[in-house]
């Protein structure tokens, strides 16, 4: 008969620190609670006893179990390292008393769950050690809750998805290892105590026909699917049941891919409904009927998966919160940096349309007034070369009133030397009359000529006022159309503007409508008024100009019968 191992008053046992990923011994005495033990571990660590504890971890054949604070170790059978080199180097074989394990876990004793609350899902912490009771507790306590649905109501929409938790046992005891879905219930319709709550857990339940991968060359294979909580279960045909052809346990599943490594075996026009089930033993190829179909079974797989691993990672999830909570004051920064670089490009795009239409206006202005001077320049000009035509009008008619009383004269002195002189002196004085008249003739063409540039030169003026007239309403369209033109292109500008604005905030996009259509309206009528206005300028223009052609005409008219009469 074997010799019984030594006793010890105190052994070692290796504790894995999770949190820290380390391997540390630690000396306990066998008889010493569970609860002393955390305590001396907390201790060494710096780390809150409140938040931690000694955690069994699990194995193929159990799953893993907190160590109860009010047990003392010895409950538990451990053997020290000092009974194991013993044990060892004498080849004696293990105590069935005692349980050979590696190492303990000292980690957090908090893990990630779902809670429907008051119809929302919110992620909450929640304490692995502790009963659902205590759970729900915590919950009513730190939690507003509003809404609760009563046991018959959830059975009666149908939920074959759900199971009702027993207030007396934790999670883990109870199955649950990973992340959980769980929701809030009252035993009695519309009651709000304490004792009539409870929880509930949804289950991941999904099935229909899935094609699976043999191994080697093996084709594929269509077979009925059901999964059942922790269970993926495979059958001949949806009608026969009753033969289990195989399963895949969703505690040993490590990952859920969604597309697999190689895709060279799968035909190609289903290649997008292939996913992998990689489990510790072997990896699993799936294909499904549709797309559809194959992120449903993803869905429900990586709940199985989740909830039933044999631990809930709660360092992932605090990394994904802070991660969450990163990404979300990122964004709102970035929305709001965005907001206000629109709000700043909106105000750059109004200030320099301001600030072209004060620079059009004044230009306008300026062209206006040049203008002005260069209309009263060419009048002052015509005024005072029809003032020197009617005094060259009232000149020649004055030497031509002069010469026809000269040439009166000299006739009726003809006339008078007709009778006194000899033919002799008859012919000089004819001669002289004659010498006379050829002078006068002369003169008078001369005058003609003068009147002939006088008629040019008015004419010549005249065409320069016509062509400062057409040159006044060319700069006028030109203006109107350029200020179109400018106008056109700052509203394209700030509707292009507008309209990235509106693609960034969809969430306000009814209220960038109605703003936009309030701002179109008041566009239109802006243009409305400004075309009005120029309407009315151009009506105004044009009777200006057929008053100053009819003074004109008459002036013309005027000038012609003064003319005639001279």
């Amino acid at each position: 008969m074997a010799k019984a191992p030594p006793k010890f008053k105190e052994y070692t046992l290796r504790v894995k620190l999770v949190d820290k990923k380390v391997f540390k011994p630690f000396k306990f005495n066998p008889q010493d609670t569970v609860k002393n033990a955390c305590i001396r571990v907390a201790e060494a660590t710096s780390m809150l006893v409140d938040s931690y504890g000694l955690f069994l971890p699990g194995t193929e054949d159990a799953a893993g179990q907190w160590l109860r604070e009010d047990y003392p170790l010895d409950f538990y059978g451990f053997e020290g390292e000092e009974v194991k080199r013993v044990r060892e180097s004498k080849g004696q074989p293990l105590d069935p008393n005692k349980r050979a394990v590696d190492f303990i876990e000292w980690r957090n004793k908090f893990r990630f769950v779902k809670l429907n609350i008051n119809r929302e899902n919110q992620g909450i912490l929640v304490d692995d050690t502790a009963k659902v009771g205590t759970i729900i507790d915590n919950i009513i306590a730190e939690h507003s809750v509003q809404i609760a649905i009563d046991e018959e109501s959830l059975f009666a929409n149908g939920e074959d998805e759900v199971e009702v938790l027993s207030n007396d046992m934790t999670l883990r005891e109870q199955g649950y290892h990973g992340e959980c879905i769980l929701g809030l219930l009252t035993k009695v319709r519309g009651s709000q105590k304490r004792s009539d709550m409870g929880l509930y857990i949804r289950l991941p339940i999904f099935e229909s026909y899935l094609s699976r991968k043999g191994s080697g060359l093996n084709p594929w294979k269509k077979r009925w699917y059901t999964l059942r909580k922790n269970k993926l279960t495979n059958y001949k045909s949806e009608k026969d049941t009753k033969k289990e052809l195989g399963n895949i346990m969703m505690k040993t599943c490590r990952e859920i891919k969604r597309t697999p490594a190689s895709l060279s075996d799968v035909p190609k026009k289903q290649q997008h409904c292939c996913f992998e089930i990689v489990t510790a033993a072997r990896t699993y190829k799936m294909l499904a009927k549709n797309t559809e179909e194959k992120e449903n079974w993803i869905t429900q797989l990586e709940l199985a998966r989740k909830m039933f691993a044999e631990e809930a990672d709660i360092e992932e999830y605090l990394l994904q919160q802070r991660k969450r909570l990163e990404d979300e004051i990122r964004r709102k920064k970035g929305d709001q940096e965005k907001i206000q670089r629109e709000k700043e490009e909106k105000e750059r795009i109004e200030r320099e349309r301001k600030e072209r239409e004060e620079r059009e206006r004044q230009e306008a202005l300026e062209r206006r007034r040049r203008e002005e001077e260069e209309r009263k320049r060419i009048q002052e000009a015509l005024d005072k070369k029809r003032r020197e035509e009617e005094e060259l009008y009232m000149r020649l008619a004055l030497e031509e009133s002069e010469l026809a009383r000269e040439f009166g004269e000299l006739e009726e002195e003809l006339k008078a030397l007709e009778g006194r002189k000899s033919r002799e002196q008859d012919e000089e004085m004819l001669r002289l009359l004659e010498e006379q008249q050829r002078e006068m003739e002369e003169e008078l063409r001369r005058l003609e000529n003068e009147m002939n540039e006088l008629g040019d030169e008015k004419k010549s003026v005249q065409d320069r006022m016509n062509a400062s007239i057409s040159i006044e309403d060319e700069v006028s369209r030109a203006l109107q159309s350029e200020f179109d033109e400018q106008l056109r292109l700052a509203e394209e500008e700030l509707r292009k503007a507008e309209e990235e604005a509106r693609a960034n905030k969809k969430q306000k996009q009814e209220e960038e409508k109605q703003r936009e259509e309030a701002e179109r309206k008041q566009r239109e009528e802006a243009e409305r008024k400004q075309r009005e206005e120029a309407e009315r300028k151009q009506r105004e223009e044009a009777e200006r100009k057929q008053r100053e052609e009819a003074e004109h005409k008459q002036r013309e008219e005027a000038e012609h019968k003064q003319r005639e009469e001279a």
